[in-house]
């Protein structure tokens, strides 16, 4: 039976994403601020605590990146820009490179939306629909599911 060591550092990194989740939901760090960060994350404090031992899941700091707008890579290393760089007004994005997780989540929630109400989103109207949602999420106005369903029963 082997067991890891989970090394000081590791904690200190986990700490660090910690303290930048905080950040990035608004959420002073304080006494009994896990809870509220757990809160947003859905999950409760006390699996974040763990988080500590264990690491920072993948998954909640994408959920952070979809929720808050910061930047994935930021949240994990605190290195670089905090922020996307927002698309322009128009919807007209030049030069500004694709996040393409962010893209394959908008693509997840569409097909989640396609096989949930059993619907399908017609060919000449798939490209329109994910450049709205994902530019929604650039901007940071993620729809509510209720919209979600609304434009993909629209393109269907």
């Amino acid at each position: 039976m082997s067991t890891e060591k989970f090394h000081m550092k590791d904690i200190n990194i986990a700490d660090a994403i910690i303290s930048r989740l905080h950040e990035a939901y608004g959420i002073e760090e304080k006494r009994g601020s896990l809870k509220l960060l757990g809160m947003k994350l859905g999950i409760s404090g006390s699996v974040i605590s763990g988080w500590r031992e264990r690491g920072v899941p993948d998954d909640k700091i994408s959920r952070a990146r979809i929720d808050t707008g910061y930047l994935e890579s930021w949240i994990k290393t605190g290195n670089g820009p905090k922020e996307k760089i927002l698309a322009r007004e128009d919807g007209v994005s030049y030069g500004q490179p694709i996040d393409w997780d962010l893209l394959e989540e908008v693509l997840i929630l569409i097909r989640d939306v396609e096989v949930t109400y059993d619907l399908k989103v017609r060919k000449e109207k798939i490209g329109d629909l994910v450049k709205y949602i994902y530019y929604e999420y650039e901007r940071g106005n993620a729809p509510s599911r209720e919209r979600l369903v609304e434009v993909v029963r629209l393109a269907a």
